[in-house]
Protein backbone atom coordinates (compact mmCIF):
# COMPACT_ATOMS: atom_id res chain seq x y z
CA UNK A 1 0.00 0.00 0.00
CA UNK A 2 2.64 2.24 0.73
CA UNK A 3 4.43 1.63 -2.20
CA UNK A 4 1.45 2.48 -4.49
CA UNK A 5 0.48 5.43 -2.62
CA UNK A 6 4.12 7.19 -3.21
CA UNK A 7 3.78 5.22 -6.92
CA UNK A 8 0.70 7.69 -7.19
CA UNK A 9 1.97 10.69 -5.60
CA UNK A 10 5.16 10.95 -7.11
CA UNK A 11 4.57 9.02 -10.58
CA UNK A 12 7.77 6.67 -9.85
CA UNK A 13 7.55 3.13 -10.89
CA UNK A 14 7.28 -0.04 -7.98
CA UNK A 15 11.23 -0.86 -8.98
CA UNK A 16 12.26 2.85 -8.13
CA UNK A 17 10.61 2.79 -5.27
CA UNK A 18 11.58 -0.19 -3.74
CA UNK A 19 14.79 0.92 -2.07
CA UNK A 20 13.58 3.84 -0.47
CA UNK A 21 10.96 1.97 0.76
CA UNK A 22 12.90 -0.94 2.44
CA UNK A 23 15.50 1.75 3.65
CA UNK A 24 12.36 3.08 5.62
CA UNK A 25 10.86 -0.12 6.70
CA UNK A 26 14.53 -0.78 8.54
CA UNK A 27 14.85 2.24 10.06
CA UNK A 28 11.31 2.15 11.73
CA UNK A 29 12.09 -1.65 12.70
CA UNK A 30 14.94 -0.15 14.68
CA UNK A 31 13.32 2.36 15.92
CA UNK A 32 11.20 0.35 17.36
CA UNK A 33 13.77 -2.53 18.82
CA UNK A 34 15.29 0.45 20.53
CA UNK A 35 12.05 1.54 22.23
CA UNK A 36 11.01 -2.26 23.46
CA UNK A 37 14.97 -2.53 24.66
CA UNK A 38 14.97 0.47 26.38
CA UNK A 39 11.56 0.07 27.80
CA UNK A 40 12.27 -3.75 29.09
CA UNK A 41 9.98 -5.09 27.42
CA UNK A 42 12.14 -7.58 25.66
CA UNK A 43 12.09 -10.73 27.76
CA UNK A 44 15.36 -12.00 27.39
CA UNK A 45 14.97 -15.45 28.47
CA UNK A 46 12.18 -16.07 25.92
CA UNK A 47 13.64 -14.06 23.04
CA UNK A 48 17.22 -16.30 22.71
CA UNK A 49 14.97 -19.58 22.07
CA UNK A 50 13.30 -17.80 19.28
CA UNK A 51 16.27 -16.15 18.04
CA UNK A 52 18.16 -19.55 17.88
CA UNK A 53 14.89 -21.40 16.63
CA UNK A 54 14.44 -18.88 13.34
CA UNK A 55 18.33 -19.04 12.95
CA UNK A 56 18.32 -22.92 12.82
CA UNK A 57 14.66 -23.15 10.36
CA UNK A 58 16.17 -20.36 8.27
CA UNK A 59 19.34 -22.63 7.14
CA UNK A 60 17.25 -25.75 7.11
CA UNK A 61 14.85 -24.06 4.71
CA UNK A 62 17.68 -22.66 2.83
CA UNK A 63 19.59 -25.87 2.62
CA UNK A 64 16.81 -27.96 1.18
CA UNK A 65 16.29 -25.92 -1.50
CA UNK A 66 12.82 -25.22 -0.60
Amino acid sequence: MLTAAWGLLSGATPARLAAPRTLMLAVANLAATIIFIATGMVYWALCVPMLLGGIVGGISVRSSGW
